[in-house]
């Protein structure tokens, strides 16, 4: 069944010429799972080593200038002990998906509800004192935007395992950048530097994803 998927989508990126991204990765997904069954198998060898040459998942700019990041799909070790009362579990996450790149602005989220409720509103800063309800309407109208549906993009909020899994970007460290609290200001605004006001979005260090 395996080898025949890894046939099916192989068909289908010859016949675009390429490999895109989303095909690529799923065709990497579904040939290191095959791996696992045929280890000693040199053409789905080949066809991984392929795939991890080629694929390299793109960032969109969509109609409203937002930027969204194409993950993998993965395995992780979600929840931490004695945080939350969580139990870590693994939890898979069998398709790829688009996130946003940074947390959406006052200038994006003013484009497709004509205010913003903001504290701090200049354009380039994160939008705040929006609850559940105010962001799934803007997921709703963003998804109704002609230029979205022309493009067949619908969104939506992540997961609570899909927000986690895009945080740990492959690491098992306290955070994605290691154990190291001293350098948490190079990666993030916090309590310790933000002033007591929001900041630019952009500003620091990515994780890996």
């Amino acid at each position: 069944e395996l080898e025949a998927e890894i046939v099916r989508l192989e068909q289908k990126s010859k016949a675009s010429a390429t490999i895109t991204a989303e095909a690529g990765i799923e065709l990497l997904r579904v040939a290191e799972e095959y791996l696992k069954l045929n280890p000693a198998n040199g053409a789905v060898t080949s066809l991984v080593a392929k795939c991890k040459n080629i694929v390299t998942p793109p960032v969109l700019s969509n109609s409203i200038g937002m930027k969204m990041k194409l993950l993998p799909a993965g395995t992780f070790t979600m929840g931490q002990r004695g945080v939350g009362g969580a139990t870590p579990h693994q939890v898979t996450l069998s398709k790829p998906f688009y996130l946003g790149v940074y947390e959406v602005t006052n200038a994006q989220w003013r484009q497709v509800m004509r205010s913003v409720p903001s504290s701090w509103e200049d354009d380039d800063r994160p939008v705040e004192n929006v609850s559940w309800t105010d962001a799934q309407e803007f997921c709703e109208k963003l998804s109704a935007l002609v230029e979205e549906r022309a493009a067949g993009r619908v969104y939506r909020l992540p997961t609570e395992a899909e927000w986690e899994y895009a945080c740990r970007a492959g690491t098992a460290t306290a955070w994605s950048f290691g154990d190291e609290e001293s350098l948490l200001g190079d990666f993030a605004w916090f309590n310790g530097n933000a002033e007591e006001t929001t900041q630019p979005v952009g500003q620091k260090n990515p994780n890996p994803f």
